[in-house]
């Protein structure tokens, strides 16, 4: 019980500096994978974790940037295509 505790306070921790990484230099990875070992998460479902993780990050960046975008968006769609 209190091992699940600590388990889960180090992921939270863990997590919100993922955050601050990923905001800082778009590595959550360097943080989130290996907390996800060191919690006992085998690696495929710590790589399953993580890649969810990113695909989710990454559609929530393009989906906040989609304001900046709305008035230039056919200046960079060429580079969706590259």
């Amino acid at each position: 019980m209190v091992g699940e505790i600590l388990v889960s306070i180090f992921l939270i921790g863990a997590g919100i500096l993922a955050g601050i990484v990923s905001v800082v230099s778009s590595m959550a990875s360097l943080v989130s994978y290996p907390a996800l070992l060191l919690a006992g998460v085998a690696p495929v479902y710590a790589n399953v974790t993580n890649t969810a993780a990113l695909i989710f990050t990454g559609l929530g960046s393009a989906v906040s940037s989609m304001k900046e975008l709305k008035s230039s968006w056919h200046k960079y769609i060429k580079y969706a295509w590259c």
